[in-house]
């Protein structure tokens, strides 16, 4: 008998110890999706420099080489025209492709962009609103 209420009280003592324990876990979980969603993030960062660097790459490549060359030695030899319109009808061409490219590079290399794109900035909230990053309820999507 005596046995029994050692083991009962054993086991009494256990689940009161998990059950005060338990805020510290829900504090644990917390804490580690926010620091998911920080390496999630920095994940994120890290492709859009790769993007960066490849886009760089492919313009320097593409838009300001043969094409640029090839293009405007063509219009310089067929164009009927006086030397000085042709040279401004050149000018005005390398403005439009300058203007173009960096507007383009502005949008897509956008951080704002980035976030919205992958999800990120949603990540980040729910880590810190503690709520799971993989499941969506319905009262979840009315906020």
């Amino acid at each position: 008998m005596r046995r029994f209420k050692r083991k009962k009280t054993r086991l009494v003592l256990w689940l009161l110890l998990l059950r005060l324990m338990q805020p510290e876990q829900l504090r644990a979980v917390h804490i580690a999706r926010i620091k998911a969603a920080t390496y999630y993030v920095k994940a994120v960062q890290a492709a859009r420099g790769g993007l960066i660097g490849y886009l760089g790459f492919c313009m320097l490549r593409d838009v300001m080489g043969f094409g640029f060359l090839l293009l405007h030695a063509g219009l310089a030899l067929y164009l009927p025209w006086t030397l000085q319109e042709k040279g401004l009808l050149f000018l005005i061409l390398g403005g439009c492709y300058m203007l173009i490219t960096g507007v383009a590079f502005m949008i897509l290399l956008a951080q704002r962009t980035w976030m919205k794109v992958t999800s990120a900035d949603e990540a980040v909230t729910r880590a810190v609103q503690n709520r799971s990053m993989f499941t969506h309820h319905d009262n979840d999507l009315a906020r």
